[in-house]
């Protein structure tokens, strides 16, 4: 069971429009947007699972190693993205048919 308070009216009243809309209880409606918020992992999640496979694989030693900071790899790949977009050659390259004047 969940109760919320202190909603406020204006949401309240939104949300029983919606759920009217719906043709659901408001009951039936907000069970259904909580469960769709949850059903994907929050970016907090993804970040730590991030974390945990990147020091599972030995990632920060490696780079650590190698004189590399998250940051630094960070800069030098869009650097290089960069240069491959806008550069000689690239599709957004200022002279190129893409680029801009």
């Amino acid at each position: 069971m969940l109760q919320v308070r202190n909603l406020p009216d204006d949401v309240h009243a939104k949300l029983k429009q919606r759920a009217r809309e719906a043709g659901m209880s408001l009951s039936e409606y907000v069970a259904g947007q909580l469960a769709e918020l949850v059903r994907y992992r929050s970016n907090a999640e993804i970040l730590e699972d991030v974390r945990r496979r990147a020091i599972a694989s030995g990632l920060p030693d490696r780079m650590r190693e190698a004189g590399l900071d998250a940051v630094t790899v960070v800069h030098e790949a869009r650097a290089e993205r960069d240069d491959e977009l806008f550069g000689p050659g690239g599709p957004f390259d200022p002279d190129g048919p893409l680029g801009h004047r």
